[in-house]
This record gives C-alpha cells, structure tokens and sequence, in this order.
C-alpha cells in the first residue's frame, strides 16, 4: 500500500469501528424487534422441562428429568465419588412403562453410564433428544422467548466475516512492508482490539430479553418459601438453577428436605393407621370384666 502507515491506522481503525457499530445497532434492533413481539402474546409455558430447555437447554432438560426420576424411586440419590456423582437403578422402582419415552431414554443411559455428568453431557442421548430440543425451540420461539437459531447464525456469519477482513487487511500491511518496530506493535493492537470488539459485542444470547425476564419472575416466585412444597414446585426450582457445579448442591439440599418431609408424613400417618384398626388403647378405656 503507498498510504503512509498512520493514515492506513486511522483508517483501519475507523472502518472496525464502522463494523463493530453496525452489529451493535443490528443486535438492539433485533432484541427490540422480538421484545414488542413477546409482548403482545400471552405465555403458556406451565411444564417444568420447558423452564428447563428455556434456561439450560438440553443439559438442563436432562437433568430436570434426572431429578425427576430420584423424586419418582426409579433412581437413587447421587452419591459422590471419585470420578463425580454415581447414580444407579434404585431396587423395587415402579414399572419403566409408566415413564414417558424421554424419561425412559434418560434412564435407561442413567443406568448404563452411571455418572451423572455424564449422563448431561452423553451427546448419543443429546441426538436421541433431538426431535425433543427441536420441539422446544419451536414452542419457545414462536413465544419470543429464545431467538430463532437462524438469525444467532446469521450475526455470527456476519461477524465472522468482519474478523477475516480485520486480520486480512491488518496482514496484508504487515506483510507489505512496515519499516518500524513501533508501527508493527501498533498495527497488532488496532487488530486484536478490533477482532475482541467485533467478537465479544453485539452478541445474541439464546433467551430474548423477555425469556430473561420470565426466568427472573419465576426465580422470585418459587423462591418464596411454602409451608408444602410438592414434587412441581421442586421440578421449576430444579429447572431455573444455573448450569454449574453449585446446582447439584442443591439438588442434594433439595431430596434431603424432601426425604425429611416424608419421614415426618410417615410418622404421623402410622399412629392414625393402628387407630383405625384398633390397634391404639384409649388412656381411659376399661377392661371388660
């Protein structure tokens, strides 16, 4: 190039800038766009898988539907061991053909991996989930809760494109002929800080701004304490963790309160079950003579 090196910077610079703006201004218009499209429908997402696939994908659709089966008895309690938590077949489950194909699907990998991280991340069952995960996209896009896969692949083409013009130019310079160490250490940093903009800004996540906003009310509402929780409520609180090492934690938190739950039912059902089979004396019975 016959420009001189710092008329070629500004240039260099100002067109990234250009780019950068240009995704920045797509990606609001996009949210806004689907944001007023959220908007004017009314939500009817009621099944805790779907909070699941809406927050997590399909990791958390897995492991909702793990967590489900342990509340069920047809799997044990995760137990950790060196390799992570072990799950197995819990004995005297109730009969697999009272499960759902999908929760058959998860336990039967449950039972064969052993492991439950793997089991989330196992990409057969991710394949075999596919008509699942393909479904719930349908269902959550058509509500504006997720951005079509389409449009995210879209932008990230478009971005990609940008990045190959940023290193194309900034090495089509370099390898031309920079007389000065200076120039060649300023050119690299215009680049990388170019290429960082480019791919780090106007980024679409997944869930739309209005899928967050559902996330976070139903976060508030179920994490209000109930006097009785039921397996439902456990199901969403599962559904809306994070996708970290923090969430078994809580799920182990969450069987125990369960399993003390139980023992209390158990305890006070015992002594109302010998009463009506006679089996509890009144204190102010008499004998009969």
């Amino acid at each position: 190039m016959s420009w001189p090196f710092w008329h070629f910077l500004a240039i260099y610079a100002s067109l990234i800038l250009g780019m950068t703006f240009g995704l920045v201004f797509w990606s609001r218009y996009l949210r806004k766009v689907y944001y007023k499209k959220a908007l004017s429908q009314k939500i009817k997402i009621s099944n805790p898988l779907q909070v699941a696939y809406l927050k997590n994908g399909l990791r958390g659709y897995i492991r909702t539907i793990l967590f489900k089966l342990i509340r069920q008895n047809y799997l044990e309690v995760p137990r950790k061991g060196w390799k992570g938590y072990r799950i197995k077949s819990k004995a005297g489950h109730p009969s697999i053909k009272l499960l759902s194909k999908e929760e058959q699907t998860v336990y039967h990998y449950a039972v064969s991996q052993g492991n439950w991280e793997k089991v989330i991340n196992y990409k057969e069952l991710h394949e075999d989930l596919r008509l699942v995960a393909e479904d719930a996209d349908s269902q959550l896009t058509n509500y504006s809760l997720l951005y079509p896969q389409s449009i995210i692949n879209r932008l990230n083409q478009i971005r990609a494109f940008f990045m190959l013009i940023v290193l194309s130019l900034g090495a089509y310079r370099y390898f031309g002929g920079i007389k000065l160490k200076a120039h060649s250490w300023s050119l690299l940093a215009v680049g990388l800080v170019g290429m960082m903009l480019i791919l780090h800004l106007a980024r679409l996540n997944r869930v739309t701004k209005q899928g967050r906003m559902y996330l976070m009310t139903l976060k508030k509402r179920y994490d209000k304490p109930k006097s009785s929780i039921n397996d439902q409520h456990q199901l969403v609180k599962v559904s809306l963790l994070k996708d970290n090492k923090q969430a078994m934690q809580v799920i182990q938190r969450l069987l125990k309160e369960q399993a003390k739950k139980d023992e209390v039912r158990e305890t006070q059902v015992r002594p109302k079950m010998r009463s009506n089979l006679g089996l509890v004396t009144s204190s102010n019975a008499r004998l009969e003579t």
